[in-house]
């Protein structure tokens, strides 16, 4: 089966910030025109099952299994407007550390800006990312991004991204080829994500014959408990085959601040 969606309208406007918004849409008349305000995309059933309905409970039960593995830095590092260690802000002070988290502390910017990722020379292609995730104040967008190509056009993304979206609250696998933002995939988070409680968050980016594999998941720490996942399988000519780099970032809004520790990047 084929699920067809679409991007209408670009970006939200909340005090100022732009924020993807994303409207899913089945049986769209194939070859229609795309232009950049509406984005279509093709994207083969995944491999994994589907997500439940966003009105049944798909928490699972504590996993004594789960452990974090591949960690290329745990920020423990003394407090700095500048995060070090071979990362790169698209935004100047968009991040600092704190406390020995990454704080994105930036409030009025365009999402797409809202990024930092890794040095040139540690590019991939099948990848594994992950973080840990605490939002302080109010529930704020945040994600974790592969397969990025030149990332430092401002609002412009070119790669791969998982995000918590919060309004609702969702898993949301996303492509950017440029300007704006393309749905591939989604999954329902049951219950309210609450504030001062660490989640993780990891996606796995794999090349699949001529396809481009995709897979989300989040977990609440410690326990590791699974509370949704994402899956998509880009068929598309627009897909992302190509190497890439890694990072994270989001957009802080109405006095919301996220907190990244713990970024890890293995070979999936």
């Amino acid at each position: 089966m084929a699920l067809t969606f679409l991007c209408v309208g670009g970006c939200a406007s909340l005090l100022g910030i732009d924020e993807p918004e994303f409207i899913a849409e089945t049986n769209v008349t194939p070859g229609v025109d795309a232009s950049d305000d509406v984005v279509a995309i093709d994207v083969a059933a995944p491999d994994a099952p589907p997500p439940a309905d966003a009105g049944s409970d798909t928490t699972s039960a504590p996993d004594a299994a789960f452990t974090i593995t591949g960690i290329i830095d745990d920020f423990n590092r003394p407090n700095s407007l500048a995060l070090g260690n071979g990362w790169i802000e698209k935004t100047a002070s968009a991040f600092d550390l704190v406390n020995g988290t990454a704080d994105l502390v930036v409030g009025a910017v365009d999402y797409r800006d809202g990024l930092v990722y890794r040095q040139a020379g540690e590019e991939m292609v099948d990848v594994r990312i992950g973080a840990t995730l605490t939002f302080v104040g109010t529930i704020g967008s945040a994600f974790i991004a592969a397969r990025v190509q030149n990332p430092t056009p401002p609002q412009s993304f070119f790669g791969y991204y998982v995000i918590i979206a919060n309004d609702p609250q969702m898993i949301q696998l996303i492509r950017h080829n440029g300007g704006m933002p393309v749905l591939v995939g989604n999954g329902a988070l049951p219950n309210p994500l609450a504030l001062n409680t660490p989640y993780r968050l990891v996606l796995d980016v794999k090349n699949i014959g001529s396809l481009v594999q995709l897979n989300a998941e989040l977990r609440q720490l410690p326990s590791g408990t699974l509370l949704g996942t994402a899956s998509a399988a880009d068929t598309t000519p627009n897909r992302i085959s190509t190497a890439g780099t890694v990072g994270f970032g989001g957009i802080n809004a109405m006095g919301s601040r996220t907190r990244f520790d713990d970024y890890s990047r293995v070979s999936p």
